[in-house]
């Protein structure tokens, strides 16, 4: 009996749910989601918080269909572009 198909995104987003956080602040954003898009942007070229940002606002439609808050994300991140 074949497993059943699930995306790519959301097994890496699984993979994660359950690490702790090591963030000492009150953070409503999931640790998940930031490794996700810092992820995606560092394989997409990016080498600095600065560029992972400028890489997540420019695929913020892409980020939204895997269900990433690309917003919220960004503004933890603490980084304007």
């Amino acid at each position: 009996m074949p497993l059943p198909q699930r995306p790519v995104s959301q097994i890496f987003l699984d993979a994660f749910a359950d690490l702790p956080d090591p963030r000492t602040r009150n953070c409503p954003y999931p640790l998940e989601e930031l490794l996700f898009i810092a992820l995606c942007g560092v394989t997409s070229g990016a080498d600095s918080w600065v560029d992972v940002v400028l890489w997540a606002k420019a695929k913020r439609d892409w980020l939204g269909g895997f269900k990433c808050e690309v917003q919220h994300c960004v503004q933890w991140m603490g980084v304007e572009g």
